[in-house]
């Protein structure tokens, strides 16, 4: 399928060189499969990774690594059942609004323990690494959820080089938190996006960085990775179809969606009481749930036996190594050179 894209694409622009071909983990790694069979012959393909899945993996990441240590306990204290350890990406949102929810509760709980958390993390890290349940707590946020919601909020902004710089260096940071919970398509992912970015030429990276978000609409602060518009654009195809949606009737639908949204912007421009909010996400109120979850972290480290910091304010027992998340995780940091040298001896081509 990709050699008719490419030759009905060049067919119509006979000077383009190279194609960008954006898809999830899936479509991904075969891309890279399909150009370490045939370079000379995929040297035109550049594979993309889908940053929306990107995050969606990097929320379940986290998911796995902290899923016994914290979020189980609090999603039991709030009744949460539909929270799950392991859950899909059509999940994803339900478990991304917990996850949020838990941050912003944690965040608040321990700037009340240690107001310096905000301008001198490292130094809270210090004070709390003996102490197991403020560690965990320490790991979530700092470790966890600052690099995540980082992720998130730059593939929401208007593309830059300083962004994509950032970006590269959350995906490197994901190798091996991937690699520590056993996730062993998004592991490899991780190298094999670096390794296609940093062997194109300038001027095909200049290219990446200028089209890796788009913002739908044209709001600005509401971007979506290239993935995310594909699953948008395909959903807005369906309902328009009622149902009846066959492949060569959303092929045929798909450009009307340009024209929609572009109708939809002017009319949000003219509307005199139309007030872009950025922060309006149409979800609940979420307030009760981070009370609530702040009233459970206080309440579980004020009554726990401080004399047994190895014993867990929230799992009430001690945790075994394979289970404290900094543990895991500096194990799989440690084997991740020789991990990546090996990848590295596996490739006989270049992104360009």
């Amino acid at each position: 399928m990709l050699w008719h894209l490419w030759h009905d694409t060049r067919r119509r622009n006979p000077f383009m060189t190279h194609m960008f071909v954006v898809g999830d983990a899936q479509t991904f790694i075969r891309m890279i499969h399909m150009k370490q069979r045939d370079a000379f012959g995929y040297q035109w393909l550049i594979p993309f990774p889908g940053e929306f899945h990107f995050a969606c993996h990097m929320i379940h990441a986290e998911y796995r690594l902290f899923w016994e240590a914290l979020l189980r306990p609090i999603a039991a204290q709030l009744g949460k059942k539909k929270i799950k350890g392991e859950h899909t990406v059509a999940e994803f949102n339900r478990h991304e609004i917990f996850y949020l929810t838990v941050v912003q509760a944690a965040w608040e709980f321990m700037e009340g323990q240690f107001p310096e958390i905000n301008t001198r993390p490292w130094d809270v890290v210090e004070e709390c690494k003996e102490d197991v349940s403020l560690r965990t707590l320490c790991d979530f946020l700092l470790f966890g959820a600052a690099p995540y919601l980082t992720f998130r909020r730059l593939i929401r902004m208007p593309p830059s080089k300083e962004r994509r710089v950032l970006l590269n260096k959350i995906i490197k940071l994901y190798a091996w938190r991937h690699r520590a919970s056993h996730k062993t398509n998004y592991g490899p992912l991780c190298f094999h996006a670096m390794y296609v970015f940093e062997s194109l030429s300038d001027e095909l990276q200049d290219v990446w960085i200028q089209v890796y978000c788009v913002s739908i609409k044209g709001h600005a602060g509401r971007n979506v990775a290239l993935d995310h518009l594909m699953e948008k654009v395909n959903k807005a195809a369906k309902q328009m179809l009622s149902g009846n949606a066959t492949e060569s009737r959303i092929a045929a639908i798909v450009p009307q969606i340009n024209v929609v949204h572009r109708v939809e912007t002017m009319y949000d421009d003219a509307t005199s009481d139309y007030h872009f909010n950025p922060n309006d996400t149409g979800d609940g109120d979420l307030l009760p749930d981070v009370v609530q979850i702040k009233q459970y972290l206080r309440l579980m480290m004020t009554t726990r036996d401080t004399t047994q910091p190895d014993v867990s304010a929230f799992t009430l027992q001690e945790p075994p190594l394979a289970q404290r998340p900094w543990d895991v995780v500096a194990n799989a940091q440690t084997d991740w050179a020789e991990y990546a040298a090996n990848k590295c001896a596996d490739f006989s081509w270049a992104a360009s």
